[in-house]
């Protein structure tokens, strides 16, 4: 496994959005409850939201595959959630964070899925398991790696600064995933 390529590059575009990513999911707790001002029914449905993104995200990633392919679909599922990370630190509003945080877990649903799909479809029967597992490690790994770093500049400068940083982060990270091919993953069909 740490001989191929194509794992590494998988594990490159899943490190370039999940740490700077994971910003939104880390400070929600905080956003919803000194931001927002939410009780504890309000923020469940904050959170149901998200859920519900990903559910609508999921129903609608084989579309969004066939149209532009799973590697495309990835990069502007990155590109959406920057944009929804901004918007949110900008206009904090209980509307406008419950749309965004939508938007986000489609997101990241996509790009959970596509990069799972895509080690699955490389990896020989005999190894799956192992290199699945990999891939686990590394997806948490990034997100605790980007929890930590995020809860920390918020703590330090504010939960706006850290939103802004976070979005500012994943526009670089994006582009650099964008140079980096998804293994497995063909062009859609004209």
């Amino acid at each position: 496994m740490r001989g191929s390529g194509e794992l590494k590059a998988i594990f490159a575009r899943g490190l370039c959005f999940f740490v700077p990513g994971i910003a939104v999911g880390t400070l929600l707790p905080v956003i919803g409850r000194f931001e927002l001002g939410l009780d504890e029914f309000a923020f469940g449905v904050l959170y149901a939201v998200f859920g519900a993104g990903a559910v609508a995200g999921a129903v609608l990633m084989p579309t969004f595959n066939r149209l532009l392919g799973p590697d495309r679909a990835n990069i502007w599922a990155m590109g959406i959630h920057t944009a929804a990370t901004l918007v949110i630190a900008l206009v904090l509003t209980p509307v406008v964070v419950g749309a965004c945080v939508a938007l986000s877990g489609a997101c990241w649903i996509t790009v959970i899925a596509n990069n799972g799909t895509a080690v699955q479809a490389i990896l020989p029967n005999f190894m799956r398991a192992r290199g699945m597992a990999v891939h686990q490690m590394v997806f948490f790994g990034a997100m605790v790696v980007g929890s930590l770093l995020w809860g920390k500049i918020a703590t330090l400068f504010g939960t706006q600064a850290s939103l802004i940083a976070s979005a500012v982060a994943l526009v670089p990270f994006t582009m650099l995933a964008a140079s980096i091919r998804l293994p497995g993953s063909s062009l859609p069909r004209a």
